[in-house]
């Protein structure tokens, strides 16, 4: 069974759309200046469905990879995450690693006007009791 073009998956939709997009201006344009003869727009025609097919093939397997990735590496910070929290309820001493995923829990907001070194410790002072 050959891969579904349309319609693209909802992680692909965008980029799918812009791409085609383009391909469809280029080929507008295509058609104003170079056909002559209605033969000649059959070919163009047939290139244009090979070339919006590998094209949208290629975005979704890209944007399906991009995605994996993000959840693997989400997947492997809470493991990671999990393991720690672990250790805390143990009572062991904080490691360099737990004491730097404490930190993750903060939110930094760059606020107009502040250095590098006042965003975290804006950070830490609100997330203070």
């Amino acid at each position: 069974m050959p891969a579904q073009v349309y319609p693209p998956p909802d992680c692909a939709a965008a980029a799918v759309e812009a791409h085609m997009k383009a391909i469809l201006s280029e080929f507008q344009q295509t058609l104003v200046s170079v056909m002559s003869t209605a033969q000649e727009a059959a070919q163009t025609w047939e290139q244009l469905k090979t070339v919006v097919r590998t094209t949208t093939l290629r975005t979704i397997k890209q944007r399906r990879r991009t995605l994996r990735v993000t959840y693997k590496l989400n997947l492997k910070r809470l493991v990671k995450r999990e393991e720690r929290l672990r250790e805390l309820a143990r009572d062991t001493p904080l490691t360099v690693d737990a004491f730097t995923d404490l930190f993750d829990d903060l939110t930094i907001v760059n606020e107009p006007g502040m250095t590098p070194l006042q965003l975290p410790t804006r950070a830490v002072a609100a997330s203070a009791p």
